[in-house]
């Protein structure tokens, strides 16, 4: 075996291996989130989760915006991984803020548009997961830079139970749809809490620069476009 075919074949294993990891993880995820929401359905009821879907369009849709590509862009930097993690974390966090403080003051418009003041609230306490939504990004990218695939084996599924089981005792105490927005902000607390604990990275925010942030959007925008 020569000197370039041994990168080749050791890449080869860790994407076999990736795949099937991952491809257990999502089995496993989509397992649990089924035997939840069957859980679920016996102690919230169908407007429960008609006012909690319609409260969380923005977030919905508002995540796309808020990652503006820069996952996918720290993840296929070659050089200045360092520079370009920290200008991502702090775009991805000023983003989040924005979009979290912009779906507060629309909130009240999906009220009216639903002619419904519960969903209204809902949209105005959901908006508060784009923060932590987006601080926890960059370390996801540093872990997919790393081929790591906890986020599939740990990550997903203990945020799928941490959902269920506290949307389950909410909606069981009588709480309906504030049952499923805690759930919500249930599970991003662990994924954010996880992402770290497992990129075991410490920011340097004075690496931070405008032009690596040009860069960055450059690629990233590119990703958008097709998400969109």
């Amino acid at each position: 075996m020569t000197g370039s075919e041994a990168p080749r074949t050791g890449l080869t294993r860790t994407a076999i291996r990736g795949a099937g990891i991952g491809g257990g993880g999502v089995a496993l995820r989509q397992a649990l989130a089924l035997a939840l929401y069957l859980a679920l359905a016996r102690v919230a009821t169908p407007r429960d989760f008609g006012q909690f879907a319609a409260g969380s369009i923005l977030v919905t849709a508002g995540t796309i915006l808020s990652e503006s590509g820069m996952l996918a862009a720290v993840i296929q930097r070659r050089d200045r991984v360092e520079e370009a993690a920290n200008t991502a974390l702090v775009s991805t966090v000023a983003a989040g803020l924005g979009l979290g403080l912009l779906g507060l003051a629309v909130a009240p418009l999906i009220g009216l548009a639903f002619e419904s003041r519960t969903i209204g609230l809902v949209a105005a306490a959901m908006s508060g997961t784009f923060v932590l939504s987006s601080g926890q990004l960059v370390p996801q990218a540093l872990l997919q830079r790393r081929f790591s695939f906890v986020r599939r084996v740990v990550s997903d599924p203990l945020s799928v139970i941490t959902f269920g089981v506290t949307a389950l005792i909410a909606c069981g105490s009588g709480l309906g749809v504030w049952g499923l927005v805690l759930g919500s902000y249930a599970a991003v607390l662990v994924e954010f809490n996880l992402a770290w604990l497992f990129a075991r990275w410490r920011p340097r925010l004075r690496l931070a620069s405008l032009a690596m942030w040009r860069e960055l959007v450059g690629y990233g925008r590119h990703v958008v476009t097709g998400e969109l």
